[in-house]
């Protein structure tokens, strides 16, 4: 992917690689010297200072560098002459995915290995042999664009996806359009393609969902969109709808709507739980989709008729969430984390 930390200001842009992005912004803003390596031609007009792989400056590993990250990969290592300073291999990928070879490569030549939830910490420590490899959890953050007070909202309710498609969305539609038929002002807004991948849409193999999308009354589909759009549509949405069927890691989509001030409704799948810390309706998942279905639909059905008996009560909880996710999940905090961790490794006195 072809990406800078800018990227995700004006283009939709992944989770992981949306991360790593926010991160290095942080470390700057505090005054760390940062360099962004990654493979392939970088777009122009990087904030921060942006190289490619294969074409980097002679001496350009001579630098005084305290420490480096790697993101999701580490096959790389043996193809260059990397300087003696410590390696941190931060990984998103889910248990089991992660190859053999990567694993060994992090295993030899890695510091410590940087989970985004306990979840998947464990998941890791139950599949993998990873011997004297010190591991630590930091999880993910909000955009900063999802800060502020929640607006107001509308009388009727607003529903938003903002996951990629294969993640729930052909389940939601169907539910959605069960809920219209008893909600007839029911919303939807769907913020949701592989373009976050940079895939473009008539590449990604879902046209057929998206015609659907565009074709139901009262559905909204606006694709894949940058931060700042998303995070104004979210302040004006009442729920996130989203049945996810896939154990996410670290839910960002989760954390930023309950940050905007969206009810969140999802399932109880990987590190959902330990994300939304108490702040979301999670939905047991089944095995069986039509059970799931059923659970999912009682769950969203319920939140939609607690909004009409008590939008007052809806608006403490928005904003305590609000308070919550914009206090402790944010990155001019996260970043904090990250600098305890690189003091461990960093042979100086001075980080």
């Amino acid at each position: 992917m072809s990406y800078h930390p800018g990227t995700p200001l004006n283009a939709p842009l992944g989770g992981s690689q949306s991360a790593l992005s926010y991160l290095a912004l942080a470390l700057q803003a505090r005054g760390h010297r940062v360099s962004f390596v990654l493979k392939g031609q970088p777009p122009p007009d990087s904030p921060v200072p942006i190289y490619a792989l294969e074409t980097l400056p002679t001496g350009f590993w001579q630098q005084d560098f305290d420490l480096i990250l790697l993101l999701n990969q580490a096959d790389f290592i043996g193809e260059v002459e990397l300087p003696a300073v410590p390696l941190v291999f931060w990984n998103q990928h889910l248990p089991l995915t992660l190859s053999q070879s990567t694993l060994a490569q992090v295993k030899e030549h890695c510091a410590a290995m940087v989970f985004v939830s306990h979840w998947q910490q464990q998941g890791y420590l139950n599949c993998y042999e990873l011997g004297s490899l010190p591991t630590e959890v930091i999880g993910n953050a909000i955009a900063p664009h999802f800060a502020g007070k929640p607006a107001p909202l509308g009388r009727n309710p607003v529903l938003a996806y903002t996951s990629t498609p294969r993640r729930g969305l052909e389940m939601l539609l169907p539910i959605y359009q069960d809920l219209r038929r008893e909600y007839p002002a029911l919303e939807l807004q769907i913020f949701s393609s592989f373009a976050v991948y940079q895939i473009p849409e008539e590449a990604d193999g879902f046209a057929a969902l998206y015609g659907l999308c565009r074709s139901l009354p009262g559905v909204s589909y606006r694709g894949a969109v940058p931060q700042p759009i998303l995070a104004e549509a979210l302040h004006q949405a009442h729920l996130l709808a989203y049945p996810n069927l896939f154990p996410e890691t670290f839910c960002t989509a989760a954390l930023e709507a309950l940050a905007a001030g969206c009810r969140v409704v999802t399932s109880a799948l990987g590190a959902l739980p330990e994300t939304t810390a108490g702040y979301a309706r999670l939905v047991p998942w089944h095995k069986q989709p039509s059970v799931f279905y059923q659970s999912y639909l009682h769950a969203l059905g319920n939140e939609i008729e607690s909004w009409y008996r008590g939008a007052s009560a809806w608006e403490q909880t928005r904003q305590e969430q609000a308070d919550w996710a914009q206090t402790q999940h944010v990155w001019n905090v996260r970043v904090q984390a990250w600098e305890n961790l690189a003091q461990k490794h960093v042979n100086s006195t001075e980080f």
